[in-house]
């Protein structure tokens, strides 16, 4: 092919969330789903430079303190109701609860909790926006061991997807993800320096606008997992994971770690599919951009 997967358009009608993915085309993509933005138009809304640390403390939560700096975020000790409505327990790559904004927009959000894995009085956290991960809206400490980590909502995972689906999904929806796999994973890797560790199908998620995120990153902040290459490259093989997973459901059932189909022959060699898979156990983030895969629909 001479098209470069990172040249593929980002208007494709990707299947997707709640009641749409149960109402797939004839070529079993979702009716309805608005269309992303070409990738020739949409600016570059990554920063151009590394995050910049914001502090986690103890302190008591001012007015100000919910103003955002432009480089760095407040984040003190809250009491959730304070700030946001919580009402509706979900599943948003672990539980979690969809509360609202009460102090900005309005805006739905996602809470989830965890456990101080160091006591220290102080972390440094990076604020950050990118548009390949699910973005922390706010970070505060409750109570003497717990954190609450405001994300981003977005609405169902790839794990969802396959379970309504019930089948493997298309070459070019899976070139479609891909692509956002690797932009995320750069992102991680590269302007974090961060490892995620625990990539996989229930922690890929993707809202209303087709809009693709890896989740969790909070987690891998406060668990300190600071990149090295060779975390980095088992990060880059848990996209053949995923990818079996959406190319053989019924093959990662049985085996949830496997990297190899099963039955390699339904899937046409043209389509740079398999190509791609066996790439992620081998090459490193830059090299699989070069990676020939699906650019147009079948």
């Amino acid at each position: 092919m001479s098209n470069r997967w990172t040249q593929m358009d980002g208007d494709l009608p990707l299947i997707l969330p709640g009641k749409v993915a149960r109402e797939r085309g004839t070529r079993g993509v979702a009716k309805n789903v608005p269309a992303q933005a070409s990738s020739h138009q949409k600016q570059d809304l990554e920063p151009k430079h590394h995050a910049s640390p914001l502090k986690l403390t103890s302190a008591s939560r001012s007015k100000s303190d919910t103003a955002k700096h432009h480089n760095f975020m407040q984040v003190t000790r809250s009491k959730t109701r304070t700030s946001y409505h919580e009402f509706m327990p979900l599943d948003q790559a672990g539980p979690a609860v969809i509360a609202r904004d009460n102090m900005n927009d309005r805006a739905f959000l996602a809470i989830k909790r965890v456990k101080r894995v160091n006591l220290e009085p102080v972390y440094c956290v990076p604020d950050f926006t990118s548009d390949h991960l699910v973005n922390i809206k706010d970070m505060f400490l409750e109570g003497d061991d717990e954190i609450v980590i405001v994300y981003e909502q977005m609405d169902v995972s790839l794990r969802h997807i396959i379970a309504v689906t019930g089948g493997p999904l298309q070459a070019f929806e899976i070139a479609a993800i891909c692509k956002e796999l690797v932009g995320g994973l750069s992102y991680i890797h590269e302007k974090l320096s961060l490892y995620h560790g625990t990539l996989s199908c229930s922690n890929v998620l993707l809202n209303q606008d087709g809009k693709i995120k890896i989740a969790n990153i909070a987690e891998s902040i406060l668990e300190r997992k600071v990149f090295s290459a060779e975390r980095g490259l088992a990060d880059i093989k848990r996209i053949a994971t995923i990818m079996i997973e959406l190319m053989e459901p019924a093959t990662s059932i049985l085996d949830p770690s496997s990297t190899v189909l099963k039955n390699p022959q339904k899937w046409r060699d043209e389509l740079g599919i398999k190509d791609f898979l066996d790439a992620t156990q081998r090459n490193s983030l830059p090299e699989l951009k070069t990676v020939s895969i699906p650019s147009t629909l079948p």
